[in-house]
């Protein structure tokens, strides 16, 4: 398997979203989606260590029942980005689909 395919198949399952898979490329299908969420995932060997311990220090100083996000932002970018860990997401917002099969088209074996 592929390493990227695995956070796609843990994201859905975890959330309850329908994961699109994807034989044909020129399609234009988020990686997981519900009713209410569209979500891409990215894989990555590392992660900027400053991101990750922005979102440390936002959970430390979350203790329990509030929840920890980090905001970035780009010079001159409009709005920003929140980052937060998926299990806290998970936690506040339980599980945002209903759906758990995957959509096939044009999946290729092997």
């Amino acid at each position: 398997m592929n390493s990227w395919k695995r956070p796609e198949r843990e994201t859905a399952k975890q959330l309850g979203l329908r994961r699109n898979v994807r034989g044909d490329w020129s399609e234009r299908l988020p990686d997981c989606e519900s009713e209410r969420l569209v979500i891409e995932c990215k894989y990555r060997r590392t992660l900027p260590q400053w991101l990750m311990s922005a979102l440390g220090q936002a959970r430390g100083y979350a203790g329990a029942g509030r929840f920890p996000a980090v905001v970035v932002k780009q010079k001159s970018q409009r709005g920003a980005i929140v980052v937060m860990s998926l299990s806290d997401f998970e936690a506040w917002f339980g599980r945002v689909g209903m759906v758990r099969q995957e959509t096939l088209s044009h999946e290729k074996t092997g």
